[in-house]
């Protein structure tokens, strides 16, 4: 469930955020219970610690915390799910997928829910961003 992502951010399936860098990695606890996403400030500059279940590739919590460079956030992740094999990154390469929806406490459109979705980077460079 580890690695970096392209994603882009939708609301109401439009493109609000378009292809960015996204990432996932494990905790320093490594007992995949937990994993850090990481927007890299692009999204909505939040880094968080989600509950994962490994067996089926899913992840979501309420109210995660999260403090980067001191900005404040609580994000709600619903529908966490990555998928082996099943996307298309843009350069056409077969790859794995994640997707998950978001909320965030500071939004002051109080109940958007944020759609998150993309592919594994690939490391060629027609899928780079």
């Amino acid at each position: 469930m580890s690695g970096d992502w392209y994603v882009q951010t939708l609301v109401n399936g439009k493109v609000v955020v378009n292809y960015t860098l996204l990432s996932t990695y494990n905790t320093s606890a490594n007992d995949g219970k937990e994993m850090w996403i990481d927007d890299h400030g692009k999204i909505w500059n939040f880094k968080v610690k989600s509950p994962v279940t490994v067996g089926s590739s899913v992840f979501a919590g309420s109210n995660l915390a999260s403090d980067v460079d001191g900005y404040k956030v609580n994000v709600t992740i619903t529908e966490g799910k990555v998928t082996k094999n099943d996307t298309k990154s843009t350069g056409g390469h077969i790859v794995d997928g994640i997707s998950f929806k978001a909320t965030f406490s500071d939004d002051t459109d109080a109940g958007t829910v944020y759609e998150i979705k993309g592919y594994k980077r690939t490391g060629f460079k027609e899928d780079e961003h």
